[in-house]
């Protein structure tokens, strides 16, 4: 895993846990550095001047989960998703209209996210598509969609993603041919 933001010099973070850990939607966790310039009790007092007075108790009892869920099996849960997002770019990294985006920097990239881009299609139309489908994704770019396996995430959720992407790919994808003309990908399967 890359490392965190606060072990890299943040002196808060934000964690959204219904993203990441399975809780409710709406979950958050404030992290504030053992050396941060702002003090805890400061971070604390501003975010009493925007919540409510009275926070949720089925949020917080769930939040709660999660974080002792992690703490007794977060490597068995982190290493889960990791192999299955390696499944899920595995399988479609061999689709001739897909392409697996990689994070650009010296950062390590996050193997739970996969970027993908199906040439012909901007990000926003493949999230819309997938939508249709009942498929969520994490983000979506002009470009590209990100994706990722949290530890809610499934082996059936991947084999959906991936038979998703495939038709996706082939009914609009946009692929080189071998005498670099753009083709379509649809009608395309059996190379002349």
């Amino acid at each position: 895993m890359p490392v965190g933001a606060l072990k890299s010099g943040a002196d808060v973070t934000v964690c959204s846990v219904h993203k990441t850990l399975g809780a409710l939607s709406a979950s958050a966790l404030i992290n504030v550095a053992k050396n941060s310039r702002l003090s805890a009790s400061k971070v604390k007092d501003s975010y009493h001047l925007l919540n409510t007075t009275i926070p949720s108790p089925l949020l917080l009892a769930d939040v709660e989960s999660c974080v002792r869920t992690l703490a007794s099996d977060g490597k068995s849960i982190i290493d889960r998703a990791i192999f299955l997002n390696n499944k899920l770019r595995q399988a479609i990294s061999k689709l001739p209209a897909v392409t697996i985006g990689t994070f650009e920097g010296s950062f390590k990239s996050d193997p739970t996210k996969t970027i993908i881009k199906i040439r012909g299609l901007t990000g926003h139309e493949l999230s819309d598509i997938l939508d249709t489908m009942r498929i969520n994704i994490e983000k979506s770019t002009q470009k590209c969609i990100v994706v990722t396996t949290h530890i809610n995430i499934t082996d059936e959720d991947v084999e959906q993603l991936i038979s998703a992407i495939e038709v996706i790919a082939r009914e609009y994808g946009v692929f080189e041919s071998t005498d670099g003309e753009a083709a379509l990908a649809r009608g395309c399967d059996d190379p002349e």
